[in-house]
């Protein structure tokens, strides 16, 4: 392990690795409801990371989503979510559990602790991991640290920039291609689809009673989703022993020195704004 390190580079090594598969961007998200405690996932494309502080260490991952479907409505009921994602060419995978920050064309956006309890939960076990991390216990104690976590999510809230609403929305839209945008205005996601008559009556009704509208700069269907990492797990899986030697005419197999697996923990540290990596068994 070098200095350079970090989840963020690892993992931006590991989509460019795997940049030739088109599904190399396309990572898992899930959440669970507290109403039916019941887990919904997606399958989301992530769009670019973007950093949140000039020093580089607080970073979000940026994915679009449609506020009309039922994992949004399960998004906004919760604090945290988890993601999972599998790199076959350099065989690696990555599971994060994520802050939610979500800006939406309707206003229904993500700006709160909606699930405190749950955030409360993971604070539990991150600070216990803290403290079994570093050499010298915390100076604060839990209720302290619970405080300062709660604070650091706000502040994401002021360098994400509430005021530029709207700036923000519009300039993710813009980056859409036509056909990209009209997703965004088609029937209602994850409801009944009806037959092609009904749907043929409900598109005459529409033209019949279309009016005009001003000109909008985003669809109100459009969000902007922050996932902003706070626990990063990383495992390395070793690459298959035999490798094909290309320079001897039989085109021999030649084996390769075996490796172990190797799995690594970073760990956002609230009290200090830093990041805390430690090697775990496998």
């Amino acid at each position: 392990m070098n200095d350079n390190y970090t989840w963020l580079n690892s993992f931006q090594k590991s989509l460019s690795d795997n940049a030739q598969l088109v599904f190399s961007k396309k990572i898992t998200i899930s959440t669970i409801n507290p109403e039916d405690n019941l887990s919904y996932s997606e399958i989301l494309d992530l769009k670019e990371i973007k950093s949140l502080d000039s020093q580089g260490k607080d970073n979000a991952l940026i994915f679009y989503v449609d506020n009309r479907t039922i994992f949004y409505n399960s998004l906004k009921q919760n604090s945290m979510a988890h993601l999972a994602n599998y790199f076959p060419l350099s065989r690696e995978k990555y599971k994060m559990n994520c802050l939610i920050y979500a800006l939406s064309g309707d206003g229904e956006n993500i700006t709160e602790l909606s699930n405190k309890a749950q955030f409360k939960n993971y604070i539990n076990i991150n600070y216990k991991y803290i403290q079994q991390f570093k050499e010298k216990s915390l100076l604060l104690n839990e209720t302290q640290y619970k405080d300062i976590s709660q604070e650091y999510f706000y502040q994401y809230l002021n360098e994400i920039d509430k005021c530029k609403h709207d700036q923000i929305l519009n300039s993710f839209w813009s980056k859409l291609s036509n056909e990209e945008k009209l997703e965004y205005d088609t029937v209602d996601k994850d409801s009944i689809k009806l037959n092609e008559n009904l749907n043929s009556e409900k598109m005459s009704k529409d033209v019949e009673n279309f009016e005009a509208q001003e000109e909008i700069l985003f669809s109100k269907n459009f969000t902007v989703l922050y996932i902003i990492p706070v626990d990063v797990e990383h495992t390395l899986l070793p690459m298959p022993q035999v490798v094909a030697n290309s320079r001897r005419p039989n085109f021999e197999s030649l084996m390769k020195p075996h490796k172990k697996p190797k799995k690594y923990n970073f760990l956002f540290n609230f009290s200090d704004g830093n990041w805390i990596l430690k090697e775990l068994n496998i």
